[in-house]
């Protein structure tokens, strides 16, 4: 992964690049995750578990537990801001 001029992170897939604040993995334990830099650190939130598939549903639900649950965070509302672009909230 590359970071482009304004700090994004570049995603390349099917031939698209595209670039955001916002990684997406996949954890140790196989569940799915999403972060955003925060500092000299990330700010990361639980989308979905190990045997569930991601979906824009799930997705749309980590960004509202962030707003509701973090909303004093610069980090969580940006990474709910962007969750709920890529969702289409």
């Amino acid at each position: 992964m590359t970071v482009d001029g304004k700090g994004r992170f570049k995603h390349a897939h099917d031939g698209v690049t595209d670039a955001n604040r916002v990684i997406n993995y996949v954890s140790w334990d196989d569940t799915k995750w999403s972060a955003t830099r925060a500092g000299t650190g990330f700010f990361t939130v639980f989308v979905a578990g190990k045997d569930e598939q991601t979906s824009d549903a799930k997705v749309k639900d980590a960004a509202t537990w962030l707003e509701t649950n973090k909303a004093e965070s610069r980090a969580a509302s940006l990474l709910a801001r962007e969750l709920g672009t890529s969702s289409g909230k």
